[in-house]
Protein backbone atom coordinates (compact mmCIF):
# COMPACT_ATOMS: atom_id res chain seq x y z
CA UNK A 1 0.00 0.00 0.00
CA UNK A 2 1.44 3.60 -0.71
CA UNK A 3 4.47 2.92 -2.66
CA UNK A 4 6.47 -0.14 -3.07
CA UNK A 5 10.19 0.58 -2.66
CA UNK A 6 11.18 -1.87 -5.33
CA UNK A 7 8.54 -0.82 -7.95
CA UNK A 8 10.24 2.92 -7.14
CA UNK A 9 13.44 1.63 -7.76
CA UNK A 10 12.87 -0.09 -11.09
CA UNK A 11 10.90 3.70 -12.53
CA UNK A 12 13.80 5.74 -11.24
CA UNK A 13 16.51 3.11 -12.72
CA UNK A 14 14.82 3.20 -15.98
CA UNK A 15 13.00 6.98 -16.15
CA UNK A 16 16.05 9.08 -14.09
CA UNK A 17 19.49 10.54 -15.28
CA UNK A 18 21.26 12.27 -12.73
CA UNK A 19 22.78 15.92 -13.69
CA UNK A 20 24.78 18.25 -12.06
CA UNK A 21 23.79 21.57 -11.32
CA UNK A 22 25.39 24.35 -12.96
CA UNK A 23 24.78 27.81 -13.98
CA UNK A 24 23.47 26.51 -17.01
CA UNK A 25 20.45 24.96 -14.98
CA UNK A 26 19.45 28.05 -13.20
CA UNK A 27 16.07 29.49 -14.27
CA UNK A 28 15.05 32.88 -12.80
CA UNK A 29 10.88 33.24 -13.62
CA UNK A 30 9.61 36.74 -12.18
CA UNK A 31 12.72 37.40 -9.98
CA UNK A 32 12.49 34.16 -8.16
CA UNK A 33 15.90 31.78 -8.96
CA UNK A 34 14.72 28.01 -9.35
CA UNK A 35 16.56 25.78 -7.91
CA UNK A 36 17.58 28.37 -4.74
CA UNK A 37 20.77 29.07 -4.21
CA UNK A 38 21.17 26.29 -1.51
CA UNK A 39 20.41 24.08 -3.24
CA UNK A 40 23.74 24.35 -5.97
CA UNK A 41 25.16 21.41 -4.89
CA UNK A 42 25.83 17.74 -6.19
CA UNK A 43 23.78 16.33 -8.66
CA UNK A 44 20.01 16.07 -8.75
CA UNK A 45 17.56 13.28 -10.78
CA UNK A 46 15.80 14.76 -14.27
CA UNK A 47 13.04 12.62 -16.12
CA UNK A 48 14.68 11.46 -19.04
CA UNK A 49 11.52 11.93 -21.60
CA UNK A 50 10.68 15.65 -20.38
CA UNK A 51 14.15 16.73 -19.23
CA UNK A 52 12.25 18.13 -16.17
CA UNK A 53 13.90 17.82 -12.44
CA UNK A 54 12.08 15.15 -9.96
CA UNK A 55 11.74 17.48 -7.04
CA UNK A 56 9.73 15.13 -4.59
CA UNK A 57 8.46 11.79 -4.08
CA UNK A 58 5.05 11.59 -2.24
CA UNK A 59 4.20 7.97 -0.41
CA UNK A 60 0.89 7.89 0.99
CA UNK A 61 -0.07 5.89 3.82
CA UNK A 62 -3.13 4.40 3.29
CA UNK A 63 -6.04 3.66 5.63
CA UNK A 64 -3.77 4.08 8.44
CA UNK A 65 -1.31 1.02 7.26
CA UNK A 66 2.28 2.51 7.17
CA UNK A 67 4.06 2.50 4.10
CA UNK A 68 7.78 0.90 4.05
CA UNK A 69 9.00 4.62 4.40
CA UNK A 70 12.54 4.18 5.63
CA UNK A 71 12.90 2.04 2.72
CA UNK A 72 11.48 4.92 0.21
CA UNK A 73 13.24 7.97 2.00
CA UNK A 74 16.54 5.57 1.22
CA UNK A 75 16.21 5.18 -2.14
CA UNK A 76 14.86 8.73 -2.74
CA UNK A 77 18.25 10.35 -0.70
CA UNK A 78 20.43 8.27 -3.64
CA UNK A 79 18.37 10.13 -6.23
CA UNK A 80 18.44 13.44 -3.83
CA UNK A 81 14.42 13.35 -4.24
CA UNK A 82 13.02 14.92 -1.26
CA UNK A 83 10.04 12.58 0.10
CA UNK A 84 6.63 14.14 1.47
CA UNK A 85 4.58 12.17 2.89
CA UNK A 86 0.98 12.04 2.77
CA UNK A 87 0.47 11.48 6.24
CA UNK A 88 -3.56 12.09 5.72
CA UNK A 89 -5.01 8.84 6.77
CA UNK A 90 -2.77 7.78 9.17
CA UNK A 91 -2.76 9.68 12.34
CA UNK A 92 -1.52 8.07 15.47
CA UNK A 93 -0.08 5.25 13.42
CA UNK A 94 4.03 4.98 13.79
CA UNK A 95 6.34 2.68 11.99
CA UNK A 96 9.37 1.33 13.68
CA UNK A 97 8.36 3.32 16.70
CA UNK A 98 8.49 6.45 14.69
CA UNK A 99 5.13 8.13 13.83
CA UNK A 100 4.19 8.32 10.08
CA UNK A 101 4.30 11.78 8.81
CA UNK A 102 7.78 12.43 10.39
CA UNK A 103 10.60 10.86 7.82
CA UNK A 104 10.14 12.47 4.95
CA UNK A 105 11.60 16.43 4.69
CA UNK A 106 7.66 17.33 5.76
CA UNK A 107 4.68 15.29 5.74
CA UNK A 108 0.79 16.41 6.11
CA UNK A 109 -1.86 15.67 7.93
CA UNK A 110 -5.67 16.07 7.01
CA UNK A 111 -8.83 16.63 9.07
CA UNK A 112 -11.05 16.04 6.61
CA UNK A 113 -14.22 13.93 6.72
CA UNK A 114 -12.90 10.82 5.98
CA UNK A 115 -10.16 10.96 7.69
CA UNK A 116 -9.05 9.23 10.79
CA UNK A 117 -9.86 12.23 13.35
CA UNK A 118 -12.43 14.96 11.92
CA UNK A 119 -12.93 18.36 12.36
CA UNK A 120 -16.04 19.93 10.78
CA UNK A 121 -19.71 21.64 11.03
CA UNK A 122 -21.42 25.12 11.01
CA UNK A 123 -20.12 28.25 13.00
CA UNK A 124 -23.25 28.72 15.30
CA UNK A 125 -22.71 25.10 15.99
CA UNK A 126 -19.18 26.41 18.35
CA UNK A 127 -21.47 27.03 21.32
CA UNK A 128 -23.31 23.40 21.44
CA UNK A 129 -19.83 22.15 21.74
CA UNK A 130 -18.61 23.82 25.14
CA UNK A 131 -20.25 21.62 27.82
CA UNK A 132 -18.45 18.25 26.59
CA UNK A 133 -14.86 20.30 25.46
CA UNK A 134 -13.79 23.81 25.77
CA UNK A 135 -10.75 23.48 23.25
CA UNK A 136 -10.92 24.69 19.91
CA UNK A 137 -8.32 24.36 17.08
CA UNK A 138 -8.73 26.33 13.68
CA UNK A 139 -6.85 24.42 10.75
CA UNK A 140 -8.03 26.64 8.12
CA UNK A 141 -5.09 28.11 6.16
CA UNK A 142 -5.04 31.64 4.37
CA UNK A 143 -3.46 32.82 1.41
CA UNK A 144 -5.08 36.23 0.25
CA UNK A 145 -7.02 36.67 3.37
CA UNK A 146 -7.28 35.80 6.98
CA UNK A 147 -10.51 36.61 7.24
CA UNK A 148 -12.18 33.25 7.80
CA UNK A 149 -9.59 32.33 10.18
CA UNK A 150 -10.35 36.05 11.87
CA UNK A 151 -13.83 34.90 12.31
CA UNK A 152 -14.04 31.81 13.61
CA UNK A 153 -11.35 32.75 16.47
CA UNK A 154 -13.94 36.33 17.03
CA UNK A 155 -16.85 33.44 17.32
CA UNK A 156 -14.64 30.80 19.68
CA UNK A 157 -14.29 33.45 21.74
CA UNK A 158 -17.66 35.15 22.10
CA UNK A 159 -18.77 31.58 23.21
CA UNK A 160 -16.66 31.44 25.47
CA UNK A 161 -14.45 28.61 24.30
CA UNK A 162 -10.39 28.55 24.32
CA UNK A 163 -7.55 27.82 21.70
CA UNK A 164 -4.80 26.69 22.93
CA UNK A 165 -1.40 26.87 21.33
CA UNK A 166 -0.28 23.88 19.30
CA UNK A 167 3.45 22.96 19.47
CA UNK A 168 4.80 20.08 16.98
CA UNK A 169 7.04 18.00 19.29
CA UNK A 170 9.41 18.37 16.63
CA UNK A 171 9.70 22.09 16.93
CA UNK A 172 12.12 24.16 19.30
CA UNK A 173 10.68 27.00 20.89
CA UNK A 174 12.66 28.79 23.20
CA UNK A 175 10.95 29.45 27.00
CA UNK A 176 11.85 33.27 25.97
CA UNK A 177 9.23 33.66 23.12
CA UNK A 178 6.19 34.16 23.66
CA UNK A 179 3.01 32.29 21.84
CA UNK A 180 -0.73 34.10 20.82
CA UNK A 181 -3.45 31.69 21.80
CA UNK A 182 -4.77 29.39 18.86
CA UNK A 183 -1.29 29.72 16.90
CA UNK A 184 -0.19 26.26 15.16
CA UNK A 185 3.77 25.60 15.55
CA UNK A 186 4.57 23.12 12.88
CA UNK A 187 7.45 20.31 12.43
CA UNK A 188 10.86 21.29 12.53
CA UNK A 189 10.30 25.00 13.54
CA UNK A 190 12.57 27.00 15.70
CA UNK A 191 11.55 30.24 17.67
CA UNK A 192 14.10 31.80 19.17
CA UNK A 193 14.40 34.33 22.47
CA UNK A 194 12.62 37.11 22.55
CA UNK A 195 10.44 36.54 19.45
CA UNK A 196 6.45 37.30 19.82
CA UNK A 197 3.46 35.56 17.71
CA UNK A 198 0.71 36.77 17.54
CA UNK A 199 -2.64 35.11 18.25
CA UNK A 200 -3.80 32.69 15.87
CA UNK A 201 -0.99 32.38 13.71
CA UNK A 202 0.26 29.03 11.38
CA UNK A 203 4.26 28.86 11.64
CA UNK A 204 4.68 25.62 9.00
CA UNK A 205 7.22 23.33 8.80
CA UNK A 206 10.94 24.56 9.07
CA UNK A 207 10.51 27.91 9.92
CA UNK A 208 13.06 30.40 11.59
CA UNK A 209 12.03 32.86 13.65
CA UNK A 210 14.87 35.01 14.55
CA UNK A 211 15.68 36.55 18.11
CA UNK A 212 13.16 39.28 19.53
CA UNK A 213 11.29 39.32 15.89
CA UNK A 214 7.73 40.09 16.39
CA UNK A 215 5.09 38.40 14.17
CA UNK A 216 1.27 40.01 14.43
CA UNK A 217 -1.89 38.40 14.63
CA UNK A 218 -3.58 36.06 11.91
CA UNK A 219 -0.60 36.01 10.18
CA UNK A 220 0.56 32.58 7.87
CA UNK A 221 4.06 32.18 7.97
CA UNK A 222 4.65 29.14 4.84
CA UNK A 223 7.58 26.26 5.06
CA UNK A 224 11.10 27.10 4.99
CA UNK A 225 10.64 30.95 5.79
CA UNK A 226 13.20 33.34 7.50
CA UNK A 227 12.30 36.47 9.75
CA UNK A 228 15.38 37.64 10.86
CA UNK A 229 16.40 39.20 14.29
CA UNK A 230 14.20 42.18 15.02
CA UNK A 231 12.07 42.04 12.09
CA UNK A 232 8.47 42.61 12.56
CA UNK A 233 5.69 41.11 10.20
CA UNK A 234 2.48 43.06 10.77
CA UNK A 235 -1.30 41.48 11.17
CA UNK A 236 -3.11 39.18 8.22
CA UNK A 237 0.04 38.97 6.66
CA UNK A 238 1.38 35.90 4.33
CA UNK A 239 4.60 34.87 3.94
CA UNK A 240 5.29 32.59 1.00
CA UNK A 241 7.91 29.28 1.47
CA UNK A 242 11.34 30.12 1.88
CA UNK A 243 11.00 33.89 1.76
CA UNK A 244 13.60 35.57 3.89
CA UNK A 245 12.79 39.14 5.60
CA UNK A 246 16.02 40.61 6.69
CA UNK A 247 17.11 42.04 10.05
CA UNK A 248 14.75 45.35 11.21
CA UNK A 249 12.96 45.04 8.48
CA UNK A 250 8.58 46.24 8.58
CA UNK A 251 6.16 44.12 6.78
CA UNK A 252 3.08 46.65 6.62
CA UNK A 253 -0.11 44.90 7.97
CA UNK A 254 -2.15 43.17 5.15
CA UNK A 255 0.52 42.30 2.70
CA UNK A 256 1.26 38.94 1.05
CA UNK A 257 5.27 37.78 0.17
CA UNK A 258 5.28 35.43 -2.65
CA UNK A 259 7.80 31.98 -2.43
CA UNK A 260 11.32 32.57 -2.81
CA UNK A 261 11.38 36.28 -2.45
CA UNK A 262 13.47 38.20 -0.17
CA UNK A 263 12.35 41.05 1.75
CA UNK A 264 15.46 43.58 2.41
CA UNK A 265 13.59 46.80 3.51
CA UNK A 266 10.66 47.49 4.97
CA UNK A 267 6.99 47.35 3.26
CA UNK A 268 5.19 50.53 3.94
CA UNK A 269 1.97 50.10 1.66
CA UNK A 270 0.06 46.78 1.46
CA UNK A 271 -0.29 44.14 -1.32
CA UNK A 272 1.28 41.46 -2.90
CA UNK A 273 5.27 41.36 -3.33
CA UNK A 274 7.50 38.99 -5.47
CA UNK A 275 11.10 38.66 -5.83
CA UNK A 276 14.58 38.91 -5.63
CA UNK A 277 14.95 42.50 -5.86
CA UNK A 278 11.58 42.45 -4.47
CA UNK A 279 8.79 44.03 -6.19
CA UNK A 280 4.95 45.47 -5.80
CA UNK A 281 2.87 43.06 -8.07
CA UNK A 282 -0.97 44.34 -7.01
Amino acid sequence: MGLSPKALRIWLEENVEMREISSSNVVIEQGVRFPPLGELKGAFSYNKATGRRIKACVPMHTFGHPCRIDEIVAICNEYNIDVVEDAAESLGSYYKGQHTGTFGKFGTLSFNGNKTITTGGKDDEIAQFLPECSNFLITVGQISSSTIREKIFSKVIQAGGKLPVIISPLAHVSKYATIGEGSVIMHQVLINAGASIGACCIINSKALIEHEANIGDFCHISTASVINGQARVGDRCFIGSNTVVANNTNVIADTIIAAGSQVLKSIEIPGTYIGQPLRKIR
